[in-house]
């Protein structure tokens, strides 16, 4: 079984030899366009079964034998659960929220469109040098040990779920209504859910996936309410990357403008919220993980690398 980093992985015209390859992370290299793990592929007489750790593939390398193996987001989901996070979803004051650390093209597209139509009824986190927009500050919360970079941090000694219990909780996400999600996978049509729509279920917000491929419909797939009664998602299987981003935020202006509008529907809607955690603390990440052990025990090894536990 081969391990490989996605974000970091080029081919140096190695040859594959293993029958397994886990892939973890995004993989896909916007300068070149290209997937490199394609052209390690292309060197195996066999395909291998490929194991990605997000929730959709789409594109090119759905050709070869695949599964969806999300244990990233079951390890998530259990250090969340861990983290005795006390939520309080009664003192909604902002339309919504955004949260950026690495500059992706979508998070630039949110910050300059936000910026344009001078949407200042929110909350954010920006944890930058320098803002590129002049209305839209920086913020300076950082804990211990963490490193301000020119654009984003180097976490310290932090998971995710602490730093939204210690940072993001009560100033960033719980005070607004709607969660600007700007999930890392952008012009790939993967659906990759990380740490970002996890909080955005704990805070009690409504989701927008700001870019990406089809991030509603694997969550609708899970049993998550993506509240389609008031949030146009039709933007998430446009053709072009560019017209996902803009259309998400256009198509949904009403809800980054409008408070009255997104506070009293979280008012009448408490119990789908409700749901929507409930479901997230059961963990159908994991449940997804050990259908697949299960069916393949070769597979627990990956488990194992993400401290995931599976009975037999």
């Amino acid at each position: 079984m081969l391990r490989i980093n996605g974000p970091s992985y080029r081919w140096q015209g190695e040859s594959l030899t293993d029958d397994i390859v886990y892939i973890d992370d995004h993989h896909y290299n916007e300068y070149t366009g290209q997937f490199p793990v394609h052209s390690l592929i292309q060197t195996s007489v066999k395909a291998p079964l490929l194991v990605f750790d997000h929730l959709a593939h789409d594109d090119i390398l759905a050709q070869y034998p695949h599964i969806h193996m999300p244990v990233y987001l079951a390890s998530e989901t259990q250090k969340f659960n861990s983290q005795n996070i006390d939520p309080d979803w009664q003192h909604k004051s902002h339309c919504f929220n955004f949260m950026i650390n690495k500059p992706r093209p979508n998070r630039l597209r949110l910050l300059h469109w936000v910026d344009q139509q001078k949407l200042t009824n929110r909350t954010h986190s920006l944890p930058w040098k320098h803002s590129p927009c002049h209305s839209i500050s920086v913020t300076s919360g950082f804990l211990p040990g963490e490193t301000p970079l020119e654009h984003g941090v180097l976490n310290g000694p932090y998971n995710n779920a602490e730093i939204y219990q210690r940072l993001l909780q009560r100033s960033v996400f719980e005070p607004s209504c709607v969660s600007a999600i700007t999930e890392p996978c952008y012009y790939e049509r993967e659906s990759m859910i990380t740490e970002k729509t996890l909080m955005a279920i704990w805070s009690g917000t409504i989701p927008v996936w700001i870019g990406g491929w089809r991030l509603p419909d694997v969550m609708r797939d899970l049993g998550f309410d993506v509240f389609d009664d008031i949030v146009d998602h039709s933007y998430s299987t446009l053709e072009q990357a560019d017209s996902r981003c803009t259309t998400a935020m256009t198509a949904n202006i009403a809800l980054f403008r409008d408070f009255d509008l997104v506070r009293d529907f979280l008012a009448t809607n408490q119990h789908r919220l409700l749901h929507n955690l409930c479901l997230l603390r059961s963990n159908p990440f994991l449940a997804q993980v050990k259908l697949h052990v299960a069916q393949d025990p070769r597979l627990e090894k990956i488990a194992r690398w993400w401290g995931l536990h599976i009975d037999q």
